[in-house]
């Protein structure tokens, strides 16, 4: 009897310790909580990394961003400065011609494939009647008729023109164009320092290039269908070297060099040509 009391006894105070006396486990606890704030404190110090990292590829984004514009604005000037350049460089020699001229690219044209040339101190005379051994020294220098410039000089027209001897510094062009007949006289006379007509100009350029032929006719107020040279200026009128049908031709007027270097430039190049 008192060995059971003593037994119940002792179960009852080992009972009580365990639910009453054995204090809670908090070390765990403050470990656990330590951790979560160091996790805590990384991830903000994370983040803040992450924002100066962002910070700095925007300010650098920004930066190329003007050295961008820098550079194209740099592009810009050299271009600029290229294009001054090669304006300069595409100047004509001529003192008398301006790039507003109406036939500044037309001689360009001309001159830069050595067709047509200029006078003394530098000028062009553009204005002036052209003659009609420029004409033939263009023409041939353009065709590059070389075999026929060779026979032109071979032959003595003497007989034939009472004013062309071969003394005549355009006489192997204007030769060459008599015997293939393309350029004619009258009475024994060729004329060579004599200026062409604007009807003259286009029978010569017809007979010396493949030009279209014209089954219309245009209607000129000053040219009539039996003026000599009617056909061919229609044929230029077809072909967009004349665009004044309808109006003046001015056949009998004499050519200025810079109306002959619109016609040929015309004849040679479609980008010249009068087309609407």
């Amino acid at each position: 009897m008192h060995t059971q009391a003593i037994k119940i006894a002792l179960g009852v105070t080992i009972l009580f310790s365990t639910f009453f006396i054995t204090p809670p486990v908090f070390a765990e606890d403050n470990d656990q909580d330590a951790e979560d704030e160091v996790e805590v404190v990384d991830e903000i110090d994370e983040i803040d990394e992450i924002d100066e990292i962002d910070e700095v590829d925007e300010i650098s984004d920004k930066i190329e961003e003007v050295n961008g514009e820098n550079d194209t604005e740099l592009d810009k000037e050299q271009e600029a400065s290229q294009d001054l350049e090669e304006i300069d460089e595409d100047k004509l020699p001529f003192t008398d011609i301006n790039r507003d001229d109406e036939a500044y690219e037309e001689i360009q044209f001309l001159y830069e494939r050595e067709i047509i040339e200029g006078y003394d101190h530098n000028t062009f005379q553009k204005d002036t009647p052209v003659s009609r051994a420029e004409v033939a020294h263009m023409i041939v220098t353009e065709r590059n008729w070389d075999n026929f410039y060779e026979q032109g000089a071979e032959i003595d027209l003497a007989n034939d023109f009472n004013d062309l001897n071969q003394e005549h510094w355009a006489y192997n062009a204007l030769a060459t164009l008599v015997i293939n007949n393309m350029l004619q006289g009258d009475h024994q006379s060729l004329r060579p320092d004599d200026g062409m007509t604007r009807s003259e100009v286009a029978a010569l350029l017809n007979r010396t290039y493949d030009l279209a032929p014209a089954y219309g006719f245009a209607s000129f107020e000053d040219v009539s269908v039996d003026h000599w040279a009617y056909t061919d200026i229609n044929i230029l009128s077809k072909n967009a070297i004349t665009t004044q049908a309808g109006e003046h031709f001015f056949p009998n007027q004499e050519v200025t060099r810079g109306e002959l270097a619109l016609f040929l430039a015309r004849v040679l190049d479609d980008r010249f040509k009068m087309i609407d």
